[in-house]
Order: structure tokens, then C-alpha cells, then sequence
């Protein structure tokens, strides 16, 4: 039931002015058109389409096809319920699943580029693993638009799911395809000291990492254990954290 009009030239208003849709599998599925005027005629979007890039014909006589083939993106219900991390740091890189419905866009990949959108300009390419999947990673805030940005931190951007056609040119274009969550740019955070550097092995011993930009990270800072001689990993949760110092 959604309304699409098509743009043309020459148009003839016969009774059976029609709009044709192909999906990938070549089934026809058509739909009564309105004309409008010699140059547009509107169709609704019938039920039963396939999910993906479907291409749309104008027919004069509802059963052949006449002119061009235009694109339309068939979806499905869509959302985005859940993102695994919402903060990281400025420099970028930070992994992010992202679970939600209706990320496989009917396997359009051939098609489209879907992107995680951090704001109104910063956007990275997403890998969809599922339908309810996909993985992308945040930018890094050195962009024109954030001249200033170190001292702005942290910053909050909304963060979107949009689907862009390869050949669109303005950063911001592309579908909306699903909104709701934001991502908070953290300052660097730099180590400058260990006090002490040794302890007992049966732990306990309290540890106090000096450096920078702790503060924004608090909620989510962990410190590593490396034991080199089986080369295993022990994370600890910090007791105590402050702009400069983690104990």
C-alpha cells in the first residue's frame, strides 16, 4: 500500500494503465495505476512482493511492459532493538554488533551498501551476518565537521542504520533504516605509571595506574592481567576511578 509515482514522458491514459513489478525470481505482480497527467502516473505497492530490489515498468495494457525499468527497494519489517557497545574511544575501531529485524534486506548486498551512521556525516560500512545481525565499527571523530572535538569530549551522536545506493554522492543520502540508540565519543585514554610493579601471587595486592582520560570510560573500565608464562588473561573490575588515576 505504498504509493509510488512514476515519472515519464508521453504517457497514455488507457483502462488498463498499470504498474508492473519483477522481482528477483521474475514474478509479475502488478497494480491498477492513476494517471495524472501526460508525465506522472501513480501506483500502490500490491501485497506478495519479494523482499529486495524489485524493478517497476509502466504498461499500458497491464500485461506488457513499456519504457524503462525504475528501482524499488522492497523491505520488510524493520528495527533495531539492542547495540552490544554504546561508547568507545575518539580514535575509532570499536567493534559493535547491532541486533535488531530486517538487516538482510532480502540479500540486496548486489545492490546497496548498508552503513552504520554515527550523527549526520560520520558513517562506516556494516557487515549483516543475519537477518537480525550485523557488525559495523565506530569512526574515528576527525572529520571536518568535529574541528574542535577534543574539546567537546565526550560526545553523544545519534547512531543510525541507513541503506544507501553505491552511486549516491552526498554522505548524508541514503534510507533511514532504523534509529533509537546513540554512541557516546570518549577521550583517549593514555596509561603513564603502574605503582607497584610487582605484588603477591595469590592477588590482592592494590594496584594504581596512573594517566589521562580515565573519567569518561568509568563505567566500562576493566584492567588486564597477562600471565606470560601460560599466557592466560585475567580481567579485574577496578575499585576506585578518577580522571587520572585507576586503582
Amino acid at each position: 500500500s505504498t504509493i509510488v509515482t512514476l515519472l515519464g514522458t508521453s504517457i497514455v491514459r488507457t483502462p488498463e494503465l498499470s504498474c508492473l513489478f519483477f522481482g528477483k525470481s521474475s514474478d509479475k505482480v502488478s497494480a491498477p495505476a492513476t494517471f495524472k497527467s501526460e508525465t506522472t502516473v501513480e501506483c500502490s505497492t500490491p501485497a506478495g512482493m519479494e523482499l529486495g530490489v524489485t524493478s517497476v515498468f509502466l504498461s499500458t495494457n497491464g500485461v506488457d511492459a513499456v519504457g524503462n525499468s525504475l528501482s524499488l527497494l522492497v523491505v520488510g519489517e524493520r528495527s533495531m532493538n539492542d547495540m552490544s557497545v554504546e561508547a568507545g574511544p575518539s580514535s575509532g575501531g570499536t567493534p559493535i554488533i547491532v541486533s535488531g529485524t530486517g538487516f538482510a534486506v532480502g540479500g540486496t548486498s548486489d545492490y546497496l551498501q548498508i552503513l552504520c551512521q554515527f550523527g549526520d556525516h560520520l558513517q562506516t560500512m556494516a557487515t549483516v551476518l543475519s537477518d537480525t545481525e550485523l557488525t559495523c565499527e565506530s569512526p574515528a571523530l576527525y572529520d571536518e565537521h568535529y574541528l574542535n572535538f577534543e574539546e567537546d569530549l565526550p560526545k553523544t551522536l545519534p547512531f543510525k542504520v541507513v541503506v544507501k545506493h553505491p552511486y549516491y554522492v552526498n554522505d548524508g543520502a541514503g534510507e533511514v533504516f532504523a534509529t533509537g540508540k546513540h554512541f557516546t565519543f570518549q577521550k583517549i585514554s593514555s596509561v603513564a605509571s603502574v605503582l607497584p610493579k610487582s605484588g603477591s601471587a595469590s592477588g590482592g595486592t592494590i594496584i594504581t595506574i596512573s594517566g589521562s582520560g580515565f573519567d569518561d570510560a568509568s563505567a566500562n573500565v576493566k584492567v588486564k592481567f597477562s600471565m606470560i608464562d601460560d599466557n592466560s588473561v585475567v580481567v579485574a573490575t577496578p575499585i576506585a576511578v578518577t580522571a587520572s588515576t585507576v586503582e
